[in-house]
């Protein structure tokens, strides 16, 4: 798995505090095998723990017309044991996503422009960023 080695070749050769790794989602798009995934996973918070980093995993995306033609829910699950045993936190943006959009709090209709389109998914992106920083600051302040 791709993933796995750039974190050990690329981010920990830079000795980070925090890695907030996604994953998941290409893995479904392209059927890997969910066993070598979470293997994977859990090589690469075993070397990222070793090496004195903590480890936020985060699922994978949600989009309804997405979710008719792939299963996520194999990675999701696998990341989700895989996060829970190896000790690494967990940012569900999948579930977000996906209240969000069944709340009708962010959709984009098939004829939406492409600069609105973009600017509701930066948008999205912001919140989601804005809520990951919430939640890693709030874990900090954990005694």
């Amino acid at each position: 798995m791709m993933m796995r080695y750039r974190v050990v070749a690329d981010i920990l050769p830079l000795a980070p505090a925090l890695i907030v790794w996604e994953t998941g989602t290409t893995d479904s798009i392209h059927h890997l095998d969910p066993t070598d995934f979470g293997e994977a996973l859990e090589t690469g918070i075993a070397r990222s723990h070793e090496a004195g980093a903590d480890v936020v995993m985060i699922t994978p995306q949600f989009s309804p017309p997405t979710a008719k033609l792939i299963n996520f829910s194999d990675f999701r699950d696998v990341l989700l044991q895989t996060a829970s045993t190896q000790g690494a936190g967990v940012f569900h943006r999948r579930d977000i996503m996906r209240h969000l959009f069944e709340t009708g709090n962010f959709a984009i209709e098939p004829d939406t422009n492409r600069k609105a389109a973009t600017e509701a998914v930066d948008g999205l992106n912001a919140c989601l960023a804005q809520l990951l920083a919430d939640t890693v600051i709030q874990s900090l302040a954990l005694p």
